[in-house]
């Protein structure tokens, strides 16, 4: 790799995610580097390297400017990318977390219930990796789930029932709303979801819970969470 070639990572829908070289993408003039910014959905042209495969072609077909023009949605967008990056390893196809990444985007671009967006795909993206919380049987007895109050814990991977809810000190309450919530989102597309209203209180519990739980899983906090939380503080404040 010279000075001037950047190394940049992509999330394709057979082949995962990889890291290609393009080659002059510092330069000023590169005719590679406009079409390879991030969150771009474009097509490549891809040859085997020595060392990494190389960029020889590229035309962005998407590049979500609304995105990229509101701070709040770019936030969001950025976890997303961030949350996918840290949760599935190199080479491994995933083509539903990329399916759902791009349609989160499209979504997000068209201003469309962003924040409902933002939390289904996060727990999209979960679910297709193999952590989909228990949410019909307490993790803790096995009994089945009936509407109350229960509990909820990201070490355990699930909903805890009233008899068990003082099981670990990990858990935490979840209510009858949020949960329905969660299971509706288990089986529908991201799309369906994009019509549901929540209150502010039902957004914040279903933005904490998934929070937990993404944290526990990956056993670190997001960089990019720390910076929507704060851009939440301030819209708060306002």
């Amino acid at each position: 790799m010279r000075e001037s070639d950047r190394l940049v990572t992509v999330l394709t829908p057979g082949f995962g995610k990889i890291k290609i070289g393009v080659r002059g993408a510092r330069k000023i003039k590169s005719k590679l580097g406009g079409h390879l910014q991030i969150l771009n959905h474009a097509l490549l042209v891809i040859h085997s390297g020595s060392a990494f495969d190389i960029v020889s072609g590229a035309e962005a077909e998407e590049s979500f400017a609304t995105i990229k023009e509101d701070l709040s949605l770019l936030a969001k967008s950025l976890y997303l990318m961030e949350l996918t990056d840290a949760i599935i390893p190199e080479a491994a196809p995933h083509p539903d977390v990329y399916d759902c990444l791009l349609s989160a985007l499209r979504l997000m671009n068209s201003r469309k219930n962003p924040d409902i967006i933002s939390a289904c795909s996060e727990f999209k993206i979960l679910q297709s990796t193999g952590y989909l919380p228990e949410l019909y049987r307490c993790v803790s007895c096995d009994t089945e789930i009936i509407q109350g109050a229960h509990g909820f814990s990201p070490r355990l991977g699930g909903v805890i029932c009233i008899d068990c809810e003082g099981y670990g000190a990990s858990s935490s309450a979840i209510s009858v709303e949020a949960l329905k919530v969660l299971r509706y989102m288990s089986r529908v597309e991201t799309e369906q979801v994009a019509d549901l209203n929540l209150n502010l209180n039902q957004q914040n519990e279903l933005n904490q819970l998934l929070g937990q739980l993404i944290t526990t899983v990956l056993e670190k906090k997001l960089n990019s969470s720390v910076f929507i939380e704060h851009l939440t503080n301030i819209r708060s404040n306002q």
